[in-house]
């Protein structure tokens, strides 16, 4: 027998589109996830904030990673679609899960083009690096939503890709 007193509620996020994406975490499973992208957690979940103490991560203000412990699920939400990659090198604010038996490192682009080290001099784009195999849960694109405005960094980064010099 169904319900009739149910009371629908719309779900939005801060951004303009958006999806959400679950994480199942097993038992005795434990996860980085992106906080800032954290929406909800299921009952039996637990949390902490792990604190990474190598200098580097200190400097690039990559430091406090937050732990989810299983069993559970977490919900997420981000720009774009999600999806599971085996690559070993993402943008930091792309990735939003992985196991945390996964060991990483940070480094910053690699370019071989001149324009492309030098468009790197005014960003602070850093990677995360993993040095081992597995998957990480990442946005599928890294992008600015319809309507946010570009700050002066990104203005002037899109202006020197446009003049390739």
């Amino acid at each position: 027998m169904a319900r009739q007193d149910f009371v629908e509620i719309p779900i939005t996020g801060y951004f303009h589109r958006g999806n959400f994406q679950e994480v199942v975490i097993p038992a005795g499973g434990k996860y980085f996830v992106n906080a800032r992208r954290l929406v909800g957690f299921s009952d039996g979940i637990k949390i902490h904030t792990h604190i990474k103490f190598h200098p580097i991560f200190w400097c690039l203000r990559e430091h406090f990673f937050t732990v989810i412990h299983g069993p559970g699920t977490a919900l997420l939400y981000g720009k774009s679609r999600f999806e599971w990659r085996d690559d070993s090198t993402f943008e930091t604010e792309r990735i939003m899960a992985f196991d945390t038996s996964r060991r990483l490192t940070t480094t910053t682009p690699q370019p071989e083009q001149i324009i492309s080290m030098l468009r790197n001099v005014f960003s602070s784009t850093v990677y995360w690096k993993f040095v081992d195999d597995g998957k990480s849960l990442v946005e599928a694109h890294h992008e600015n939503p319809q309507g946010e405005a570009l700050n002066f960094k990104e203005i002037l980064l899109h202006i020197l890709a446009f003049l390739k010099f």
